[in-house]
């Protein structure tokens, strides 16, 4: 039921991503793609559609200009320069695959020092 676009697509859209994860400035990319036609939810098939993809991921330039004590909690101490390893510990683990229902950072966490 979820198809709207073609499947031979996502290795391109996919593609993109990983080449701005590469660049290290944040995974959003856009893709124009066609409609593929979908009775389950009325769509059309033929109509071209602009869309901004934006996947969460660790954001290399960013994490660069954190202060020290933020970047210690943020950036694993490990392969840091690998985008896909996450902090593993601490206050921020996984960051920034959190559930959003559970932000219960204190203030104390996004101090400089």
């Amino acid at each position: 039921h979820n198809h709207v676009f073609s499947r031979f697509v996502f290795p391109f859209v996919v593609d993109k991503m990983q080449k701005a994860q590469a660049k290290g400035t944040g995974i959003v990319v856009k893709s124009k793609l066609k409609t593929i036609r979908n009775k389950w939810w009325g769509i059309p098939a033929g109509h071209t559609v602009e869309i901004a993809w934006v996947y969460l991921g660790r954001v290399r330039e960013w994490e660069k200009r954190l202060p020290k004590k933020l970047y210690k909690q943020l950036v694993p101490s490990e392969n840091e320069e690998k985008p896909n390893v996450l902090v593993n510990t601490g206050p921020f683990k996984n960051f920034p695959h959190i559930p959003t229902d559970e932000l219960n950072y204190s203030p104390e966490n996004g101090k400089n020092g």
